[in-house]
């Protein structure tokens, strides 16, 4: 009997481990894919704003999946893995609306921009303030900061053309991926250890 209850928690272990493996390399997928997404978009601002469009639909959802993800292997209360989820989703859902509508409107697209930045970096200021005592703390607060900033200047501040907000949301997009990759890495290191 006691023989079973082990293989059990070993078994619930090697799916931990698995998942939180998927996590951190997520993270790096997401972090790149950012940092790439605002490398082009200050590249070819004019040419590929309808691409940048289905490509930002493709990484909300993608970071949205991460969120879920991490906050299903965490070990935090009932509290913060609900609303890492509820928030994961919310960005998923936004991104599916991206896709749906990517050439219809500057306006729609910031708007979409604009709320999903604001609540993930909200969402990443309320986990570093339960998390006091984690290594990448300052990284992830500065994740969190940059990416709540970003979205309240997208919906504050009227951008008079696509390529203003093409320039703008590379810049914000390569700040934003290069906050979020150390912590990932850091959370690959730790699961080597």
């Amino acid at each position: 009997m006691a023989k079973s209850s082990s293989n059990t928690a070993a078994a619930a272990s090697d799916d931990e481990v698995r998942l939180a493996n998927m996590a951190w390399r997520l993270g790096v997928v997401t972090s790149l894919g950012s940092i790439g997404l605002g490398v082009l978009m200050l590249v070819w601002p004019g040419r590929t704003l309808l691409v940048i469009a289905v490509v930002i639909g493709i990484q909300l959802i993608a970071w949205g999946l991460g969120l879920v993800v991490s906050r299903a292997v965490s070990s935090e209360g009932a509290g913060h893995t609900i609303l890492g989820i509820i928030g994961g989703v919310a960005v998923m859902v936004i991104g599916l609306a991206t896709l749906r509508v990517p050439g219809r409107t500057l306006a729609l697209m910031a708007l979409f921009l604009g709320v999903s930045w604001f609540l993930a970096g909200v969402m990443e200021l309320i986990e570093t303030v339960r998390d006091r005592g984690a290594p990448h703390r300052g990284w992830r607060t500065a994740g969190g900061l940059i990416t709540a900033l970003s979205g309240v200047v997208v919906l504050i501040v009227p951008v008079g053309s696509v390529l203003a907000l093409a320039v703008w949301g590379g810049i914000l997009m390569i700040a934003v991926g290069a906050s979020r990759l150390p912590v990932a890495l850091r959370m690959r290191k730790a699961l080597r250890t």
